[in-house]
């Protein structure tokens, strides 16, 4: 699957195959060159593609000539750009019976069938897509302002784990709550009503006053006081279809539910498509629902070397070569943030969503470093969880993570009132949406 660049200077994405929380079938590894040119094929599963570097000749200097950072482009991901999981004559029906499947699912939810109300209120952050958005983020934003304004946070999630990782080991957004909020209440189950009920009964442990649902768009089986919908500004949604035609979980109607619509990443794209997208989306909405824009913004950079942590500015990395290595549903928006920090990819490193990173992985990247004289390894905080108890992971190695937030560049006061109105509940629990 290819997508070409908006303009000449605009990384052009070439990648195998696609990664998503759906857990579909996929080749354990792809390789990636944002920069490969429109003529190449794409990358091949376990190929290894090496990026261009200022001047002829092997990279030498551990200081390069900087870069210019990619133009904003209205660009859609590549994934937008090419059939779904499976090409039209397989795929067109398929949908249009995962479409009725759909629908059918919605109504009896509509009619609150199997739909369990809580005692306290529900916050869900969702999409409507297949890939990452930026919700661990953004439910770490809302953890924030909970308990500014007083409040308890629960966190819910269903708890993917990569494969490979037993039961007793928990998914990599799970030790990214750890880690961000230590003390933060975190139930992971599969059969989230269930397993909430539990936990807001025990009389052992200290009372949520708020729960929030992590991937809880499609998870309707807990009423809800607000639906919050990330969309990739990337990847327009009116321009995809359902699986596995597409990559959509279900179709754009279902914004009608939300009380919320966030774009993220709007920084990589044009002001003016960011504004197009939220007015196409409107038709789709409520007219109360609130818009906010926003973008991932990297506020400082944990750098790695054996046991120790420096903290660094984003400065840093400006004018560094680089290994970029990650995990994560939309790589492509991850690696054009390293381009803009100002560092120099020489070599870009993508495991399939929720890849359990091994010895062997180490190794790989041990090797690459070894061959390229870079400064680091630039990976995500997502996978930074898991890299960091691989054994073998060499001493000498820096693996620089980014530390991101969600910045708001529209919309901020809107949303946050919205969230903090669900937070102390719209009326009584009957009254709530599945």
């Amino acid at each position: 699957m290819r997508a070409s660049g908006h303009s000449s200077g605009w990384p052009r994405w070439h990648f195998s195959d696609s990664s998503s929380s759906w857990r579909c079938s996929m080749s354990p590894t792809r390789f990636v060159s944002p920069d490969a040119p429109p003529e190449s094929s794409p990358a091949r599963d376990g190929a290894i593609m090496r990026h261009p570097t200022p001047g002829d000749g092997p990279h030498r200097s551990r200081t390069v000539p900087a870069e210019p950072a990619p133009p904003a482009s209205p660009v859609a991901d590549a994934r937008l750009q090419s059939t779904g999981l499976l090409p039209p004559p397989l795929g067109t029906p398929i949908a249009v019976a995962y479409r009725s499947i759909i629908a059918h699912r919605n109504r009896a939810f509509d009619r609150r069938e199997r739909v369990t109300q809580l005692s306290v209120p529900v916050i869900s952050v969702g999409n409507l897509s297949v890939g990452g958005t930026g919700k661990t983020p953004m439910v770490m934003e809302l953890v924030r302002w909970l308990r500014d304004s007083g409040h308890t946070p629960v966190v819910s999630m269903r708890g993917y784990r990569p494969a490979g990782l037993g039961s007793e080991q928990s998914s990599d957004e799970y030790a990214e709550y750890r880690l961000q909020f230590p003390d933060l209440p975190v139930v992971v189950s599969a059969d989230r009503a269930s397993a909430l009920r539990d936990y807001l009964s025990k009389p052992n442990v200290a009372p949520g006053t708020v729960v929030v649902l992590d991937d809880g768009f499609q998870h309707r089986f807990v009423a809800r006081d607000l639906d919050m919908v990330l969309i990739d500004a990337l990847r327009d949604p009116l321009r995809d279809r359902c699986l596995p035609a597409g990559w959509l979980r279900e179709p754009v109607q279902s914004l009608g539910r939300a009380g919320a619509i966030v774009l993220t990443r709007t920084d990589l794209v044009d002001p003016s498509c960011a504004a197009r997208l939220e007015s196409s989306l409107r038709n789709f909405a409520r007219p109360e629902t609130v818009f906010a824009h926003a973008r991932h913004a990297w506020s400082s950079l944990d750098v790695h070397i054996g046991e120790a942590a420096t903290g660094e500015s984003t400065a840093w990395l400006a004018r560094r070569p680089v290994v970029v290595a990650c995990a994560i549903g939309n790589p492509h928006a991850f690696i054009a943030q390293v381009r803009a920090a100002g560092a120099t990819i020489i070599r870009t490193i993508i495991r399939r969503d929720h890849h359990a990173w091994k010895p062997r992985d180490m190794d790989q990247l041990a090797s690459l470093v070894r061959a390229e004289p870079v400064d680091g390894v630039v990976t995500t905080c997502k996978d930074w969880v898991k890299l960091s108890g691989v054994p073998r992971r060499p001493a000498s190695i820096p693996f620089i993570v980014p530390r991101v937030r969600i910045e708001f560049t529209r919309g901020l006061p809107q949303l946050r009132e919205a969230v903090l109105k669900a937070a102390v509940g719209h009326g009584p629990a009957e009254a709530r949406r599945a």
